[in-house]
């Protein structure tokens, strides 16, 4: 027996399906994006790789996340308003320190300041705190909705062998390999 661990396979739910169309519909200056500012090509790759798992999932569930196919669903095209508004709110979430990329001078600053500064921190510490339990639970909302929309397939579950079936690859792409002088 070999001592290598194998990996178990990926599975995906509905919250996944609403996670990736989040992630699908964010750009760079988006705090939960995880795009990389100076690299355009990563951005571009991670952008493309989003774009083809969200379609493989839609695809998966028999559920295409367009206006124009919600018409279809019983007080579908209501339900993805509420939806895509829900998403637009996620996407807009920031915090004082958001898209910072060198925080160093400011905590200097802070521990500099004493109490103060440190109450500065603490505050902050609790806004990321607060700010995580909101993402959650958009992300709470954006499932059970699309669990409405999806009906009966709400409940089943896929795998990447699943999506490779159709041609997708989940892994994303590495950002080390669209660093500068990277073949």
């Amino acid at each position: 027996m070999s001592s290598e661990t194998v990996a178990a396979p990926r599975t995906y739910h509905l919250r996944d399906l609403a996670e990736i169309y989040v992630l699908a519909q964010a750009n760079w200056s988006d705090p939960i994006g995880g795009y990389i500012q100076e690299n355009t090509a990563y951005n571009a790759a991670l952008r493309k790789y989003r774009e083809r798992l969200l379609s493989g999932l839609e695809d998966l569930y028999s559920l295409t996340l367009e206006m124009g196919q919600m018409v279809e669903i019983p007080r579908g095209t209501v339900l993805f308003m509420h939806f895509k508004r829900t998403v637009n709110s996620l996407l807009a979430q920031r915090t004082p320190t958001s898209g910072q990329q060198e925080a160093g001078l400011l905590l200097r600053s802070l521990e500099a300041a004493g109490d103060q500064g440190r109450q500065v921190l603490a505050t902050s510490g609790r806004i990321d705190k607060l700010m995580q339990s909101s993402r959650e639970a958009h992300l709470d909302m954006l499932e059970a909705l699309l669990g409405i929309l999806a009906g009966s397939r709400a409940s089943l579950t896929f795998t990447s062998a699943d999506l490779q079936t159709r041609g997708i690859d989940d892994v994303p792409p590495a950002v080390e390999d669209f660093a500068e002088g990277s073949a």
